[in-house]
């Protein structure tokens, strides 16, 4: 790291910056913080028959009113092994009697297989308030039998099992203007029989569904290990296919792909230990692929393969991690974009919170503007990308700046507009992997590096990511040599770790060092680890930094052919900090427009409580001291009291230096921030430089 000839004695002398009277003694605190790995799995040895059926029926309304018959159409699925509906929509469209046509209900899974001589579901509109609109179906039998093909539904009265008929009913809120006015101002529902129905079966019948688990690991900060969580697997839906923690790193979410719901979990901070939210699992549309928490951990967003309207929205619970559906939700994807169309196979947030990004399998990227109080979506009308042939998964760098999907063989990259959410394809994109079957993509927490997993053998490649464009370059050495058929990867909040779910040998995770100079891949000892279930979906508990308590800086630049800036400052450990190890741990510092990562590993102790970096990245000379300090006080708190009597009070607090000189700092004025980053320790101040130009 540094370059023969060159020290920090080049810097131009500056007075040191006292702000106590410390001596330097005392441990450094080390990063204690546990991390949790979170994997879905599934039970091969408890298979459950799925059936999808279509629905299609008219209905007459029984009040003169009404000015034209009620179409309706849909679908549900039934889980026949464990003989329950998992979910299903219903669509009522007429355009005289209805506000808006279609009108959406979604099944009310509460009302699943009553006692009765007869099959009925139970179909709910997803907002409005009561009469309520909703749709209920009736069936001649009492159970779905396992060999039921399709069929009639209940639409006479006395025939055999249906002593009920399969009927719509339209709630004051849904009414058009002219049928509320009809109505005495809607006073009642609207009542509409089904003169005629049938429902398809969609599904081959060997259609098949596995339980699915989740699973927790703790990572082993040093060596990057993983060992179980007490409870470890717990019970999830059928096939999961996605999983997310929240930024509080209190909550833990899975998408289960055949079971049309969420599973939601809390955490137990100290162990990683799982616990089943009330309330859940919670339901989603069908097939849901993906899932997101949006960065304030208000919000989850979910992506759904097989609706109609694909995305759905959910505020979350802070204190219980509940879900509850945001009014308007679900959302139709791009309903303005004929192109669109269904299959929504990948979800991610921006970092600011302000956009959501979907994934269409057909041919697009949407973009979604999210509003922060509700959490409710707006289609950004530009958002039709065609980014290649099937894309399936995506990734955001950390900055925003820029947004990576998978089509076919190829990454598409994109830079992101910070104010509309509009992308725009980068130069050179797409950039070709040579893999077909691309299932995971991740950025490391610095955006220095993209990785992608194939479910090809050996198929986990690498590229370092250009800061200013965006473009792709392929890392040497890649790709990787990995296991079998990596399906999903996820990184380590530090940087210093990745971590690869294999399905192929359908037994473990496979684990490596990032080299987090040139982001190259080392297996780390004892990987893979076993994992018990075949692998699916890969989440890692977020980077949860601590303010510092205090944080002052004060600065000199001097601007001449090359900035140079000196930097003296004071920070105090938030109380909630288990302390910093700048050996061990990344270090970031910015300096108004300057910002640079000093990695893992670069700075080196002097002493016992000094450390310092000095050396050059990226073509900029830098030096930078950490002092931790203890307050010396007499016996009862007095500085000037006898030096036999006085005690050395450990604190928190720590003095630091930083020095920089390059083509930096271009167009710098004043007011200049200044932020300290050590792991996951952090604070930044505003602050007027003395600029010596």
């Amino acid at each position: 790291m540094k370059r023969p000839g060159k020290s920090y004695k080049a810097f131009p002398a500056a007075g040191f910056l006292v702000l106590l009277v410390l001596r330097f003694t005392g441990p450094v605190f080390a990063d204690t913080k546990p991390k949790f790995v979170y994997l879905t799995g599934v039970d091969s040895s408890n298979p459950h028959l799925t059936k999808i059926f279509d629905v299609s029926a008219t209905a007459i309304c029984g009040d003169p009113r009404c000015a034209s018959h009620l179409l309706i159409s849909g679908g549900f699925e039934v889980d026949l092994t464990a003989h329950k509906v998992i979910g299903g929509t219903m669509f009522l469209s007429d355009s005289s009697d209805l506000k808006s046509s279609p009108l959406r209900f979604q099944f009310d899974h509460q009302g699943t297989f009553a006692p009765t001589p007869y099959e009925y579901l139970y179909f709910r509109a997803s907002g409005g308030t009561q009469p309520v609109s909703y749709v209920e179906l009736v069936f001649p039998f009492l159970d779905f039998p396992q060999d039921y093909s399709g069929g009639p539904l209940c639409t006479t009265s006395g025939a055999p099992l249906c002593s009920e008929i399969s009927v719509a009913e339209i709630g004051h809120d849904d009414m058009s203007a002219a049928l509320f006015a009809a109505t005495n101002n809607g006073t009642n529902p609207i009542s509409a029989e089904m003169t005629n129905g049938s429902v398809t079966w969609q599904n081959p019948p060997d259609q098949f569904a596995y339980s699915g688990t989740v699973s927790g690991y703790s990572i082993d900060n040093t060596t990057g290990a993983l060992s179980p969580v007490p409870g470890s697997p717990l019970a999830a839906g059928l096939l999961p296919g996605s999983v997310a923690v929240a930024p509080s790193n209190k909550f833990v979410y899975v998408a289960n792909y055949s079971s049309n719901n969420i599973s939601a979990y809390a955490v137990d901070g100290a162990t990683g230990a799982l616990i089943e939210v009330s309330g859940s699992p919670f339901v989603a549309g069908f097939a849901p692929r993906s899932v997101a928490i949006d960065p304030s951990g208000k919000f989850a967003y979910v992506a759904c393969d097989s609706s109609h309207d694909n995305v759905w929205a959910y505020t979350i619970d802070a204190t219980t991690g509940a879900l509850t559906l945001v009014p308007g939700s679900p959302y139709d994807m791009a309903p303005n974009l004929i192109e669109a169309g269904w299959n929504a196979s990948a979800v991610a947030t921006d970092p600011s919170g302000k956009f959501l990004y979907v994934v269409n399998q057909a041919t697009s990227v949407v973009t979604y503007k999210i509003d922060s109080n509700t959490g409710a979506l707006t289609v950004v009308s530009s958002s039709l990308y065609n980014p290649g042939a099937q894309p399936s998964t995506m990734a955001v760098d950390p900055s925003g700046k820029f947004v990576y999907v998978t089509g076919n063989r190829d990454l598409w990259a994109y830079t992101a507009d910070g104010t509309t959410g509009e992308l725009t394809k980068v130069s050179g994109s797409p950039f070709v992997s040579g893999f077909p079957y691309i299932q995971s993509l991740a950025i490391d927490p610095l955006g220095r590096f993209v990785y992608s997993a194939d479910l090809n053998p050996n198929g986990l490649s690498a590229y370092t990511i250009d800061g200013n464009t965006g473009a792709l370059t392929p890392i040497a050495g890649s790709p990787f040599a990995s296991t079998t058929g990596p399906v999903s990867m996820a990184i380590d909040p530090s940087g210093k770790f990745a971590y690869v779910a294999d399905e192929g040998s359908n037994n473990g995770i496979a684990a490596y060092k990032i080299d987090g100079t040139n982001g190259t891949l080392a297996p780390i000892s004892g990987s893979p680890f076993a994992v018990g279930t075949r692998p699916g979906a890969l989440a890692i508990t977020h980077r949860s930094t601590v303010p510092f308590e205090v944080f002052k800086a004060k600065a000199d630049i001097d601007k001449d052919r090359k900035t140079s800036f000196r930097v003296e400052g004071f920070f105090r450990l938030g109380q909630t900090s288990d302390g910093i190890d700048p050996v061990n741990e990344a270090v970031q510092l910015q300096v108004g427009t300057f910002s640079t990562t000093i990695p893992a590993g670069s700075f080196r102790k002097e002493g016992k409580h000094e450390f310092e970096f000095e050396g050059w990245i990226n073509d900029v000379e830098l030096r930078i001291t950490i002092h931790h300090v203890e307050e010396r006080r007499g016996e009862w708190g007095d500085h000037e009291a006898d030096h036999d009597k006085e005690k050395h009070i450990d604190t928190k607090d720590y003095l630091f230096t930083a020095q920089g000189k390059g083509h930096i700092l271009s167009g710098v004025v004043n007011p200049v921030t200044v932020g300290l980053t050590i792991g996951d320790d952090e604070g930044s101040t505003t602050v007027k430089a003395d600029i010596d130009r």
